[in-house]
């Protein structure tokens, strides 16, 4: 689930990457990246995807800066348009 997060002084977005098929799907949305299950193939093809991630323990996403490897449990933020990960903390 998108939350939105306040610190002093700012607000931001993020969102908790989880080991599942969902999880995955939301992160992707959430960067701007098309995610197309629409037909029989492209589920397979994702479902595929995202065991395998899920197997790796990590997703790797390419942002403004390069790629960046993310891991389960990690936070993806949102600063403008660029993107980048907190590890495993508590942001409530």
């Amino acid at each position: 689930m998108i939350r939105e997060y306040t610190t002093k002084p700012v607000s931001i977005e993020a969102v908790l990457l989880e080991p599942t098929q969902k999880s995955i799907k939301e992160v992707l949305r959430f960067m701007d990246i098309n995610v197309d299950t629409d037909c029989n193939k492209a589920v397979d093809t994702f479902e595929t995807y995202c065991l395998n991630r899920i197997d790796d323990g990590y997703l790797t996403l390419d942002c403004f800066n390069g790629l960046i490897t993310a891991c389960f449990g990690d936070y993806i933020i949102k600063d403008g348009s660029d993107f980048y990960f907190l590890g495993q903390i508590n942001l409530n």
